[in-house]
């Protein structure tokens, strides 16, 4: 559906000063980044059953850095995917964008003001309960906060990648009372434990996905209802109306 909504039929129908058809536009850019995480799921578990079952010579450490390679990519592309979803809910609902921006956070992504503004200002909206639906997804929520370590601290370890380390001082100080009265370091060990296995990264990327693709189809077909509330209807051929 989401591919046949033509910007400027929509524009047409609707009218200059219009913002609606904006969010037809911010679909699409959703739609595309969420069929090419679904792509690097797949090949996730593709490259997994290649390298631990069917190849000639098992490789597990290979296997361990493709899925991670792949699912690295599902998180941010879900991110991004998020972002675009959120500029069509401030399109289609016509949101104040200069509101949102009032006491925003340097820090704070698009989806984050949106969602806040909702449940504060609308709680009520189906497009509110559809976006609550996604903050409670455990999924999404621990890909948002994987994807947020990975691009702006320390990636998260994962287990099957040999030693590793946390970003930390290594020397421990040794304490009499309140005094320091030396350090102490210990080396030759196993590294620091890791955050996740391989397959705990690929499981809650996974269901991160399908609870934004759950979200993106409600928020979808709320928009084709506002469009045929003003005329506009969807076909399986494209859009029609009383402007055609």
């Amino acid at each position: 559906m989401v591919p046949r909504l033509s910007s400027d039929l929509v524009s047409m129908g609707l009218g200059p000063g219009n913002r609606v058809p904006i969010a037809g536009v911010c679909l699409n850019d959703a739609l595309s980044l969420i069929s090419e995480a679904v792509y690097a799921l797949r090949e996730a578990y593709a490259h997994e059953v290649w390298y631990r079952e069917e190849s000639s010579t098992p490789n597990e450490n290979t296997a361990n850095y493709l899925v991670k390679f792949y699912c690295d990519d599902v998180a941010l592309r879900l991110y991004a995917a998020t972002e675009h979803l959120a500029n069509a809910i401030v399109e289609m609902l016509e949101i104040d964008r200069e509101v949102l921006r009032r006491g925003r956070e340097k820090s704070a992504s698009l989806a984050s003001l949106v969602g806040n503004h909702l449940i504060r200002e609308q709680p009520s909206h189906f497009i509110t309960s559809a976006v609550v639906k996604l903050i409670d997804s455990k999924g999404w929520t621990r890909s948002m906060k994987y994807r947020n370590k990975w691009v702006h601290e320390q990636p998260p370890l994962l287990a099957g990648f040999g030693i590793q380390w946390h970003r930390r001082e290594r020397w421990q100080e040794i304490k009499s009372g309140d005094t320091v009265t030396g350090h102490r370091l210990s080396f030759g060990g196993k590294g620091d434990k890791p955050e996740y296995s391989v397959e705990e990264l690929r499981s809650f990327v996974e269901e991160g996905l399908f609870s934004l693709v759950h979200t993106f189809r409600e928020v979808t077909d709320y928009f084709i209802q506002l469009l045929a509330a003003k005329g506009i209807s969807l076909t399986q051929t494209g859009i029609t109306g009383r402007f055609l």
